[in-house]
């Protein structure tokens, strides 16, 4: 199984993620959630990295990166300016309370 996501900027497919019909157990996802978020290598422990999918919109924060795609197909994107903003997104945005003395962004 293969799921897939239309890019009309360039009216092609492109492969998402890929699904076999394997069995898995709690304890595989357990493990490699584990690894994907504290291996120091792992994208997801050097920046944000958050994502919202909804009928209007695909909204995703990068980094210092926001990048909007709305259904049409147009994408909007700016830098997120600092901290204060970088929070007030996860809250308004995507619903995440952000612990205090956490940081988020490298600094600029």
């Amino acid at each position: 199984w293969l799921l897939q996501a239309h890019d009309r900027t360039k009216d092609e497919w492109a492969d998402q993620y890929a699904f076999t019909l394997e069995p898995f157990e709690k304890p595989d996802f357990e493990v490699i959630n584990w690894h994907i978020g504290t291996n120091p290598r792992s994208p997801f422990t050097q920046r944000v990295y958050v994502q919202s999918l909804s009928a209007e919109r695909h909204l995703l924060l990068n980094g210092r990166l926001l990048a909007e795609t709305r259904a049409d197909g147009t994408v909007v994107e700016r830098e997120v300016t600092g901290e204060a903003e970088a929070r007030r997104l996860l809250d308004e945005e995507f619903g995440i309370d952000v612990p205090d003395g956490m940081t988020l962004l490298p600094p600029a």
